[in-house]
Order: structure tokens, then C-alpha cells, then sequence
């Protein structure tokens, strides 16, 4: 049995799949593409040498929205970058706002302030990732241009 273990998952590092069983279909949440949307608004402050970002994210899907880390599913903030070729970086940078599970209707507030210098000449988006599953916008919700 650990034989069968180890080998079915020695290939998730490298991009395997990954699936997740559930006993009851209304706990899915954003470990699963179905369901997932969001809505994001921002106001931004550019004076000085920083930008100042203030995000509000709103659940507007079906599925609950797991807390920010690094494990499949978890909700993120990913801010992504365009250069002025059209190349688009989507590890730019990653936040980790969300601190509890977020039921769809709910709303989260929250703050961010960059070094202008840090993406000089470049377009700067806003999009919402459930980690190893989908970034939003895959799933129809345009990332939210910041500058």
C-alpha cells in the first residue's frame, strides 16, 4: 500500500494531476474550476515614489473561497504585469490576503502599497488564483487593470 501511494503521488511536483474526493457536493469550494467568480474594484494613490492600492474582492460565485497559502485550491491575489511587447508575467507577485474561508456573496477589503520602481514601464493588473486549480480570469472575470 505505501508502494502504491508513493508512486501515485511522486508525480504532483512535476504537474500531475490532482483530484480531491468529497462525501457531500455542497461543500465544493475553490479547490474546484466550477463556480469560482469574483469582482474586484480598486482605488489607487500614486503620489511619491509608491503606489498605494486599496482592493475590495466580492465572492460573486458559488463556491466557497478557500483561505490565501500555498495549497491547492487556496485563494490568492496574484498581481500581474504586461510589458510594453505584450508579454505578460503572471508571477509578478503574489498576496496572501485571505485569512478564512469566504462564503460567495461576502466581500474582502484590503491594502497594498508598491515601489513605483518596481514596475516601471509596465502595466499592472489585479486577478484572483485558486492555487494549482484556475486563475479567475480563465474563468471569464477580466484581472482588474491597476496601472
Amino acid at each position: 500500500m505505501a508502494k502504491l501511494f508513493r508512486e501515485a503521488y511522486s508525480s504532483l511536483p512535476a504537474g500531475g494531476r490532482q483530484f480531491v474526493l468529497l462525501k457531500d457536493e455542497t461543500t465544493k469550494d475553490s479547490r474546484f474550476r466550477e463556480g469560482l467568480d469574483c469582482r474586484l474594484t480598486a482605488n489607487t494613490s500614486n503620489d511619491g515614489p509608491s503606489l498605494k492600492v486599496d482592493i475590495v474582492a466580492r465572492n460573486s460565485g458559488t463556491t466557497v473561497w478557500r483561505p490565501s497559502g500555498n495549497t491547492p485550491g487556496s485563494v490568492n491575489l496574484g498581481l500581474v504585469s504586461r510589458s510594453r511587447d505584450g508579454k505578460w508575467d503572471y508571477e509578478f507577485r503574489r498576496y496572501y490576503p485571505i485569512s478564512r474561508q469566504v462564503q460567495p456573496g461576502e466581500e474582502l477589503c484590503f491594502s497594498l502599497t508598491l515601489s513605483k520602481s518596481e514596475f516601471e514601464g509596465l502595466e499592472l493588473y489585479a486577478d484572483l488564483v485558486a492555487e494549482n486549480v484556475i486563475w479567475f480570469a480563465q474563468n471569464g472575470v477580466p484581472p482588474l487593470r491597476l496601472v
